[in-house]
């Protein structure tokens, strides 16, 4: 974990090269150093006396640059740790890229206009002194990135022989309209812009021991009125919306990106570098970005991964992982997916010029929006209705929804039988209480095209809010997806994922029912339920019991031998596994406490459902211990 920085400097005595890190509490500590440009570290531990005798050697990694690990005891004052440097006896050369905003040739603009993602290909002369890019031999090629202080632009080359080179600047940004004037306060000046109009400098004369940080680029930048943005808060209730009361979160470090490939997210080394910033205050409220004069074009917005550091604004926060459309032209949602390998980001968004340049709505968008949370399970909160919540198929696509009471294992009808509404998924938000539901392929709605009425009355793959006290339905929209068999809120992040059946994992957004996929599946899994911890979902395929770990996303066997047909899953308190199945027979919901390698499940409960044989989904309060009295009968 990174704790700070001191550069070196005179001893009390004046002389050089010593440094010292003050107030250390007792504890395990490793040292970086960063040798100068030039030098290569000296080989390591060559004094061969002990620990404490060994304050005469380099301490210091060749290849990392870093110490062992070294434990300070408390009130220890440890002068041990060295670091030796040769003269490489080679030359270097940088430096920097900018936006010359005002065009006037030189580098009076602040450190943000910095651009990062330009290529610096460094050419070798061959004797003619003339710069030829055709003719003359590529020595290396690298591209502008952040400096050690996080500002954009720089670039370097190292290690250089003493020879002829020049340097040719290209791949610029897309907003980007050429190079600024060339040299306009002398030849290699350090605050100039050295290239000329094909990005080539002059012949460049290095001998051993220079480094040479004086040639840089200038570019001028098209005049754009675009702009995007523009909100990083706490999503205190994890509905992955911005509530009111719900509080920004300043200095999150936000990147912007070309959507270089047109993928339509987010590809690491081939999509381009736009600009980076930090959240900020805007009329008092905290925890706004916006990212201004954007040329028309597809972009990506991530959280940059630094953030979840110890220490950074996010440190022990994760997303809430919404990830609606960004483009959808909703405001205030969560547009962050993090099930990617790269941080936190966004899908692309497509911004375009507009008929009048003046119209400041249709130039800005002003709705990707990031929310985090902590994470944590979500506290426990009062239990509401101890009761059991289910659905039943009647008459295969019939829905029937009714209660269970645990105490007098009694079940009721909640609301109406809705008649060709094959719904199959329905789960408990872990904190609002609210009940939702998705539906299959329903019989009434066959071809959308030739009778779009009917398809409208009975969605396929349709995301509803039932109302826990009526059974009344409320559409909110479609999942995108066929047959959606099973829905789990995960009790940590308040996340709904679901099961598309034969298409594969999905979570969806509770505010428009829109599916994101998360990986594609053939499985016909047919019910799925989260751990209390948010870690393990499990998965009912046939008799089949499955376990995804969503840290390592492995998926495992948990039991082949379940007693029949499972078509429903929930997980009460203490993990206790909530199943049913599709079997006449068998009029019942039981439960099961996982136990690892006991396959058949041992039961722990069993209510009967005499009413109901064909239960398609189950869910029991988050927030609302099982009673003790439910063991079979």
């Amino acid at each position: 974990v990174y704790d700070r920085f001191v550069l070196t400097a005179d001893d009390e005595n004046g002389n050089p090269g010593y440094y010292i890190f003050s107030f250390l509490t007792e504890g395990n500590y490793r040292l970086k150093f960063f040798p100068p440009v030039g030098y290569k570290v000296s080989p390591m531990n060559q004094d061969t006396g002990d620990d404490d005798t060994d304050s005469k050697d380099s301490d210091v990694d060749p290849e990392t640059h870093k110490t062992p690990v070294i434990f300070l005891k408390n009130l220890q004052h440890d002068r041990r740790w060295d670091m030796g440097l040769i003269e490489r006896g080679t030359a270097a050369l940088g430096n920097y890229v900018w936006f010359d905003r005002n065009e006037d040739g030189e580098q009076n603009e602040s450190a943000d206009n910095g651009i990062n993602g330009v290529q610096i290909t460094l050419y070798e002369d061959d004797g003619d002194g003339v710069a030829n890019i055709a003719a003359d031999k590529v020595v290396a090629t690298t591209f502008t990135k952040d400096n050690r202080e996080g500002h954009p632009g720089y670039y370097l080359f190292d290690d250089i022989k003493s020879g002829q080179y020049f340097v040719k600047f290209s791949d610029l940004p897309r907003n980007a309209d050429g190079f600024t004037t060339q040299g306009v306060t002398g030849t290699s000046d350090p605050s100039d812009s050295d290239p000329n109009r094909d990005g080539v400098t002059e012949i460049i004369s290095l001998n051993i021991g220079d480094f040479d940080r004086t040639w840089d680029a200038g570019i001028i930048k098209k005049p754009s009125v675009l702009a995007l943005g523009n909100r990083v808060w706490l999503d205190e209730d994890r509905n992955s919306n911005f509530d009111t009361g719900e509080k920004g979160i300043n200095a999150v470090k936000v990147n912007l990106y070309w959507d270089d490939d047109a993928n339509g997210e987010y590809t690491p080394n081939v999509d381009k570098s736009v600009a980076s910033m930090d959240t900020f205050t805007e009329q008092r409220v905290p925890g706004f970005y916006l990212f201004e004069e954007l040329v028309a074009g597809d972009y990506i917005v991530q959280i940059d991964p630094s953030n979840f550091s110890p220490g950074k604004p996010l440190a022990d926060l994760i997303s809430s992982m919404g990830a609606p459309d960004p483009d959808n032209g909703v405001d205030h949602d969560d547009n962050g997916n993090s099930r990617t390998d790269n941080g936190v980001v966004s899908l692309a968004v497509t911004l375009t010029e507009p008929s009048d340049p003046t119209d400041e709505e249709a130039r800005t968008n002003l709705t990707v929006d990031f929310g985090f949370h902590k994470d944590e399970p979500i506290p426990s909160g009062e239990c509401r209705v101890p009761q059991f919540y289910a659905l039943h198929d009647q008459k295969l696509n019939d829905t029937q929804f009714f209660t269970i009471n645990p105490n007098t294992r009694e079940t009721t009808a909640l609301g109406p039988l809705y008649e060709g509404h094959d719904i199959e998924g329905l789960d408990m938000h872990p904190v609002t209480g609210e009940l939702y539901a998705t539906s299959g392929d329903d019989p009434g709605c066959i071809d959308p095209t030739a009778d779009p009425a009917s398809c409208e009355k009975h969605p396929h793959g349709h995301l509803y809010q039932v109302n826990p006290q009526t059974g009344d339905i409320t559409s909110i929209g479609s999942t995108g997806f066929g047959e959606v068999s099973g829905i789990s809120f995960n009790p940590r992040t308040g996340v709904l994922w679901a099961w598309a059946d034969r298409e594969g994992m999905l979570t969806i957004d509770l505010n428009t029912g829109k599916g994101t996929e998360v990986f594609k599946s053939k499985a016909a899994v047919e019910a799925l339920t989260w751990d209390n911890e948010g870690k393990i979902l499990y998965a009912a395929a046939n008799t089949e019991l499955l376990a995804w770990n969503s840290e390592t996303g492995e998926v495992s066997t948990v039991c082949e031998q379940l007693p029949g047909q499972v078509e429903a899953l929930d997980m009460a308190d203490d993990n206790v596994l909530l199943f049913a199945m599709n079997k006449r027979s068998d009029l019942n919901v039981y439960g099961w406490k996982i136990k690892e390698g006991v396959c058949p499940p041992v039961l722990d409960l069993q209510l009967e459902t005499p009413a109901y044989y064909d239960i398609e989904a189950i869910t029991w309060p988050t927030n609302c211990e099982l009673p003790t009295n439910l063991g079979p009968q």
